[in-house]
């Protein structure tokens, strides 16, 4: 995905955003199918994404088993609950909506759960979503805090955020990742120069 194309995709799906109401159990799903077709896709199934995904616990076990819609008929009957994801694509990102206006911070319990059961399909990004935010967590790097918060108004010029859900996959530009901005700290040169001075200052203390 091109710039050009970013800005020719993502403000018609802002246009259709404007109109939902923003009720999760509603409108979720035409949202996420939406965004797949703003990233190049013909449409999130389309693309290998799964809407609610069932997670069945395993009655007296911490063990879970993930089941498809399609797997379900036959899959065996569990006394342990099901749980649904709203949607998973394997191998590339979990993502659970909730209504607008929620505050997102207080459903990362259920992000994390979902996304840790996530075996052996484990996607290497979660994202939680309220129609006007998306926090973009990469736990594998990150376990805490999202190494994105982008406004869906600003996706015409963050859309590189998102390049993992592109059609044609990129390397995503976050702003909160902690690890890569450690990184590249440390290989600033005047990080490299402080680094320098204070062995050089411990190789004197241990000479003395």
């Amino acid at each position: 995905m091109t710039s050009a194309e970013a800005q020719s995709l993502l403000p018609p799906f802002l246009d259709f955003v404007k109109t939902l109401q923003g009720d999760e159990k509603s409108e979720a799903q035409t949202f996420l199918d939406r965004l797949f077709r703003a990233l190049g896709h013909v449409g999130a199934k389309e693309a290998g994404a799964t809407f609610e995904y069932r997670v069945a616990k395993k009655p007296g076990s911490s063990q879970l088993s993930l089941f498809s819609g399609d797997d379900l008929a036959s899959a065996p009957k569990l006394k342990g609950g099901v749980k649904f994801a709203d949607l998973l694509w394997p191998g590339r990102v979990l993502i659970e909506m909730k209504s607008r206006g929620e505050k997102l911070e207080k459903h990362y319990d259920q992000l994390f759960y979902y996304w840790s059961h996530i075996v052996p399909k484990r996607p290497p990004f979660a994202i939680l979503c309220n129609f006007d935010e998306l926090w973009i967590y990469d736990f594998n790097e990150q376990l805490f805090d999202p190494v994105d918060r982008v406004r869906v108004s600003e996706l015409p010029k963050r859309w590189l955020s998102l390049g993992f859900i592109f059609k044609h996959q990129v390397k995503p530009l976050f702003e909160n990742n902690r690890v890569t901005v450690t990184r590249n700290a440390a290989d600033h040169p005047l990080a490299r120069n402080e680094n320098e001075q204070s062995s050089s200052w411990q190789e004197l203390a241990l000479a003395a």
